[in-house]
């Protein structure tokens, strides 16, 4: 019995993964792909749903910052290590406006909680 709640286990974690890895989310209409396009903007999908969205690269992507106010986007730890909260650092300026993925965002030059978003 217990060989086969582990299988069982297993088939659904596996499923799961197969899933994210093939996600199929809501496409763009033809509409708001060349909106989006014409606008500078990229395709992509966004977080784990699998749904397509629009991206666009920030004018000041990578710029060295300290506070949000330093960028267009927002500023963010980029490191190799997560500092701990309150730590002093030096962030970069957002690469693109998605809100996917993990972040350590940077404010008043102290790092702050990390944060992901599917």
């Amino acid at each position: 019995m217990m060989k086969f709640q582990v299988s069982l286990c297993l088939a659904v974690l596996l499923a799961g993964t197969a899933a994210a890895a093939n996600p199929v989310g809501k496409k763009l209409t033809p509409e708001a792909r060349q909106q989006c396009l014409s606008g500078g903007g990229t395709v992509g999908i966004m977080g784990l749903s699998g749904s397509e969205g629009c991206i666009h690269t920030m004018p000041d992507a990578g710029k060295a910052c300290t506070d949000d106010s330093d960028c267009k986007g927002g500023c963010f730890y980029q490191g190799p290590k997560v500092p701990k909260f309150g730590t002093t650092v030096t962030g970069a300026c957002a690469r693109t406006d998605s809100i996917f993925g993990c972040r350590t965002h940077v404010a008043n030059g102290k790092a702050e909680e990390s944060l992901c978003v599917d």
